[in-house]
């Protein structure tokens, strides 16, 4: 892995399974839609491979601009850490995130919760 994160220079040796910001999202999609509960990602952070952890936390149904949707809330943290990111993805949406939130211990950093999505056919 080569580039500039930050203004910082990256050079950092492939691993198998590494994954960045955007695919770790995919990854976990994937894994979900494959029946299996993902546990762990390695993760290009700027500048480090990190290794975050996935546990379920839960189930919750969240209102969206789309209507309210049933989720399975995922929590991804590095090992030992307070803070995370929260994920609450619906199944019948192939496990979209409909809601995505950053915490830094109990205090909200950011969140996001979906506005529009159209999804294709699949098989």
């Amino acid at each position: 892995v080569t580039g500039i994160a930050e203004m910082e220079p990256v050079d950092l040796p492939l691993q198998p399974g590494l994954l960045d910001g955007m695919t770790v999202q995919i990854a976990m999609m994937h894994a979900l839609l494959s029946g299996h509960t993902p546990s762990h990602f390695l993760m290009v952070d700027k500048t480090k491979i990190k290794d975050y952890i996935y546990t379920e936390e839960g189930t919750a149904t969240i209102q969206t601009a789309i209507g309210p949707r049933r989720t399975i809330l995922y929590r991804s943290s590095r090992p030992g850490s307070e803070d995370g990111t929260w994920f609450w993805c619906a199944p019948d949406m192939r496990f979209l995130p409909v809601k995505v939130e950053r915490r830094n211990g109990k205090k909200v950093a950011w969140s996001m919760t979906l506005e529009s999505a159209t999804l294709g056919d699949h098989d």
